[in-house]
């Protein structure tokens, strides 16, 4: 039976309140909320120095090889201006610093090859160095190429075409004093267009210009027909026999012109 104090007293719910909660109870939730918060700062620190140093890394190593690419590309611009020198100068001081700076390319390709690792670069390296490797032979065979042309000029072309300007002197000269004004015209024409060859030749040695070659080429024909117009007037047989030689000698400065330009 229900009592009267029973009926009276109305019934109550379960409920904790923070001030139920013993004080020892509450810093021992504190203490672990604050130990969740250093371990989750932790745990990200962590992470965050482990993706700091990586970067830190791949950093270095993208310095390292753009230092080694820099000086490639330096390395090569000066070799490219060292031949350009060379192609103009051609001589041995010019060559030997072509030498010099493409062992220079060739040192700073082999660090970059031990520097540069990722598989697309790796390629890009290969590749470069063979082109390195083409280009040492192609200049190689340039200087073949320009040990000869010098040894055609030096040795044939201008010792010939001094020769020559001295032969047609001495030839109009004597006509002069002979009074034999037909020969001295046409020895006198003769070694103007001799002259004209030998500057437009001269000119083509220096720059390379195919007209040059082509206005020397045809002065020199000139130059063979008045030879040819001169010896049917003369009859000194001194005379003629120097023209006849003067004939020859401009035969093989064309033929040795002409080897230098082809080659």
């Amino acid at each position: 039976m229900m009592t009267d104090i029973d009926a009276s007293t109305p019934k109550k719910g379960f409920s904790l309140k923070p001030s139920d909660i013993s004080i020892a109870a509450k810093l021992a939730v504190g203490f672990g909320v604050v130990v969740a918060i250093l371990i989750a700062i932790g745990v990200t620190g962590i992470v965050s120095f482990g993706t700091t140093l990586t970067s830190l890394t791949k950093f270095e190593e993208m310095s390292e090889a753009s230092t080694i690419i820099s000086n490639l590309q330096s390395s090569i611009l000066m070799s490219r201006l060292g031949v350009k020198d060379f192609v103009i100068n051609g001589d041995d001081n010019s060559q030997q610093v072509v030498i010099d700076r493409l062992d220079i390319v060739s040192a700073e390709l082999s660090k970059a090859k031990e520097a540069i690792q990722a598989p697309a670069r790796v390629g890009l390296v290969e590749a470069i160095n063979k082109e390195a490797t083409a280009y040492k032979e192609n200049f190689d065979a340039v200087t073949e190429l320009q040990a000869k042309r010098n040894n055609l000029v030096i040795g044939t072309l201008k010792p010939l075409g001094r020769e020559m300007r001295a032969d047609l002197t001495d030839v109009m000269e004597s006509a002069y004093r002979d009074q034999d004004v037909s020969a001295a015209y046409y020895a006198g024409v003769a070694q103007q267009h001799l002259m004209l060859s030998r500057l437009y030749s001269e000119r083509f040695l220096l720059t390379n210009d195919q007209s040059a070659a082509t206005r020397s080429l045809s002065e020199l024909a000139t130059v063979e027909t008045s030879l040819n117009d001169l010896l049917a007037e003369l009859q000194n047989l001194t005379r003629r026999q120097a023209i006849i030689g003067l004939r020859e000698d401009v035969q093989t400065f064309r033929n040795t012109f002409e080897a230098v330009v082809e080659t």
